[in-house]
């Protein structure tokens, strides 16, 4: 889940995170589901894809 910069899509993605479809989600529930920072993940560019397979790893190995 990208969190956004912006404060209202911010508010608005907070909001979807605490409503209880969110959590009955099955990869939610399962602990599947990782939030990073938009603005650290959210280009097109081939920096950040390395980025990605460099960070993803990390993510996939926290515990829920």
């Amino acid at each position: 889940m990208l969190l956004p910069e912006n404060a209202v899509s911010r508010q608005a993605a907070m909001d979807l995170m605490n409503d209880s479809l969110w959590h009955n989600l099955p990869a939610v529930k399962n602990g599947y589901v990782y939030i990073v920072e938009a603005n650290e993940w959210n280009f097109g560019d081939a920096l950040i894809r390395e980025k990605v397979l460099d960070m993803l790893p990390n993510l996939l190995r926290r515990t829920p």
